[in-house]
């Protein structure tokens, strides 16, 4: 799966690319420092940060909307990610690690109560620790989904 560096101005657009499992990273160091990241593409807002990437010999792709969901639509279309390569739920939306399964009762006392006689899975992230269930969150998380699917789907139509 591929590594995404996303300048400071597109923070939520990185969460929604963690949720759906892409290794994600926010810049938000000096312009002239991007040289030294190890990432497959920069995604920016800033033609200035464009230019100064591809100058760089970075792969950069402008991103255009200010619209997470038309966000999503673009980086699939342009980097023709499909369904297939995405592996939802598998990063901390906070820190970029990777989320581990649990079992309940090794987190008791670290959710509310109800939350163990609700929640069926449990994920920690390996990093900050910070605990995952599914919510009611999850009717949101669905529609992500279903944007990337369409999206993945018209990815796969433009490569033929």
């Amino acid at each position: 799966m591929m590594n995404i560096l996303v300048d400071d101005s597109l923070k939520k657009l990185a969460r929604k690319l963690r949720l759906l499992g892409f290794d994600t990273a926010v810049w938000s160091k000096s312009i002239d420092e991007l040289a030294s990241n190890e990432r497959d593409i920069f995604l920016t807002k800033s033609r200035r940060f464009l230019e100064k990437a591809l100058k760089m010999g970075i792969k950069s792709y402008l991103i255009k909307s200010d619209r997470w969901e038309s966000q999503i639509r673009s980086v699939f279309q342009r980097l023709r990610v499909s369904f297939e390569d995405l592996r939802p739920f598998s990063r901390c939306t906070i820190c970029n690690g990777s989320l581990e399964e649990l079992a309940k009762d090794s987190i008791t006392g670290e959710v509310p109560e109800y939350i163990l006689f609700t929640a069926a899975q449990f994920h920690k992230c390996t990093l900050c620790g910070r605990i995952y269930w599914r919510g009611s969150h999850t009717v949101h998380l669905e529609r992500l989904l279903e944007i990337t699917k369409v999206s993945g789907d018209t990815a796969e139509k433009n490569t033929l």
